[in-house]
């Protein structure tokens, strides 16, 4: 795991819960995703609820022991949608509440006797998502794996809980890569007629659950469907690193999520995006260097001019583009002033190899050519005591320098 996920992952500790109590906590990076740690909690939106009762029948009674949630229970529910939000998407936790319940397992208040130990609920009119989940139960993150399995089913496959009948591409590619059966019906009503391991949506909320377990985990998991165990199941694996890391365009019938969404690619896999990148790269290295060859020529002058010596001037300037510039190579060339003279001139000239192919044409030059050359002169004032000194006593012995010519030696 690289050091930046790392930090990351540190910071969202930080963020998380210190008490459990009544506890509420935001999830770290998931707009609208809340955990909850109060039976109270779900009758907050003002839609009504469920009736959902322990299935002991004892109720419930926060006065009488208001510690059933424990914070490491509710931290790693909250740690576990951060992470499956970051792994399938954030969009898929929109609007989502998790619900931990201190039992269990949990009966709906019509039907006592159907128990739960996760159950996820979609108000149709509001497309706000519900998750319950017992608080006390062994596999608590294993049950929220399997529960959010039912959400992605609903939200990108077009399979709200049981009814699989309406199922996009992506739900038939699931269920013929399965081998469903064929003779079953997937219409809402056959498919509750089935036992619960028998059912598609429980095929993929299994399949979902094992596929979010981290590897190093997969071996201890307890597969409760009765398709075949999707450790050996061939290329179920790939079907939902395909699913959700493609990017290519899911068919969505769905409102809750638009196509958009789904075949939403990164915007640094564009070459336009690429190409944007490399320009504000080149331009700020031009832009460095060219600020580098001004000081470097007035540098050069200011050293000349006061001291008189060319030689110094020019490894003065020379000094300023070694420290400053980057990207190419650069001179600086002092013009010796003649007996008389009251200026001093130089020229500091820089050749930076830009990183994009062809941006140099944009610039004047020539697309075959990744350089650009930034030139810069000054003058300056050749201070008095020097107007009348030999103008060569301090270039003596060195007439065969590189680029001295023989006419201006004395």
């Amino acid at each position: 795991m690289r050091l930046p996920v790392l930090v990351l992952m540190l910071a969202v500790l930080l963020m998380l819960p210190l008490s459990a109590q009544g506890a509420v906590s935001d999830v770290p990076g998931v707009p609208g995703c809340t955990v909850h740690s109060s039976i109270d909690a779900y009758v907050a939106r003002g839609t009504g609820h469920l009736g959902i009762l322990p299935a002991d029948g004892s109720g419930w009674d926060w006065d009488v022991d208001p510690n059933k949630i424990s914070t490491k229970e509710h931290t790693a529910v909250v740690e576990e949608v951060y992470r499956l939000a970051i792994t399938v998407g954030t969009e898929f936790f929109d609007d989502m509440r998790v619900l931990i319940l201190p039992t269990d397992l949990f009966v709906i208040e019509s039907d006592p006797d159907e128990e739960y130990a996760g159950l996820y609920y979609i108000r149709r009119s509001h497309s706000l998502v519900d998750i319950f989940l017992g608080g006390a139960h062994p596999d608590l993150v294993r049950n929220l794996r399997h529960e959010v399995g039912h959400v992605i089913a609903r939200r990108m496959l077009n399979a709200p809980g049981e009814d699989w009948a309406e199922a996009n591409k992506q739900g038939r590619k699931y269920l013929e890569l399965r081998r469903y059966p064929s003779h079953l019906p997937l219409d809402y009503q056959s498919q509750i007629d089935l036992a619960w391991e028998d059912r598609a949506a429980e095929w993929f909320a299994e399949d979902f659950a094992w596929w979010a377990t981290p590897v190093d985990d997969r071996e201890g998991f307890e597969y409760l469907a009765s398709a075949k165990d999707p450790n050996t199941a061939p290329g179920l694996e790939n079907y939902f690193d395909r699913l959700f890391y493609s990017g290519g365009g899911l068919p969505c019938n769905c409102t809750e999520i638009s196509v958009a969404a789904l075949s939403w690619k990164a915007p640094w896999s564009s070459p336009l995006f690429v190409a944007f990148v490399l320009a504000i790269i080149n331009m700020a290295i031009l832009l460095n260097n060219y600020i580098a060859v001004n000081s470097a020529a007035r540098e050069a002058a200011a050293i000349t001019g006061a001291t008189g010596s060319v030689l110094a001037g020019e490894k003065a300037g020379r000094e300023v583009l070694e420290n400053a510039a980057f990207m190419g190579q650069g001179e600086v060339r002092a013009v010796q002033p003649r007996r008389g003279d009251s200026l001093v001139h130089v020229e500091a000239t820089y050749e930076t190899k830009l990183v994009a192919p062809g941006f140099a044409a944009l610039l004047g030059g020539s697309a075959k050519n990744p350089t650009v050359t930034t030139k810069s002169k000054s003058s300056t004032i050749l201070e008095y005591h020097h107007r009348t000194k030999d103008p060569w006593e301090d270039r003596k012995g060195q007439c065969n320098l590189k680029g001295l010519a023989s006419e201006m030696c004395p």
